[in-house]
């Protein structure tokens, strides 16, 4: 039987090498992405849980995406199967977003 293929981010049980730190390249947009997982998956709030946030983010497979940008393309997948928005919705701020014409 062949072992199903690893994730990306599944290395246990590989051997381990130097951790490589990119320090100060995170950008504001990041901050966002990251303040945005917090909160949709806060218990207060029960629209995901942490490991169901960790799989979508990790099974939004896009060729040489970062990580926040496939987090970005889970959680708009994810809010609008749960309804939580439109796709009226998504659009008018994907528009916004486009418009604002920054370098």
């Amino acid at each position: 039987m062949q072992d199903a293929p690893r994730k990306q981010n599944d290395i246990g049980g590989l051997p381990g090498g130097a951790i490589e730190f990119a320090g100060g390249d995170s950008l504001p947009w990041h901050d966002r992405v990251e303040a945005l997982i917090a909160l949709l998956q806060h218990p207060a709030r029960g629209l995901f849980t942490p490991d169901e946030l960790r799989r979508r983010i990790e099974n939004a497979a896009a060729e040489g995406a970062t990580y926040h940008e496939r987090a970005v393309v889970a959680l708009a997948h994810a809010l609008l199967e749960r309804g939580a928005i439109t796709g009226d919705q998504l659009a008018d701020s994907l528009a916004t977003v486009s418009n604002r014409g920054r370098p």
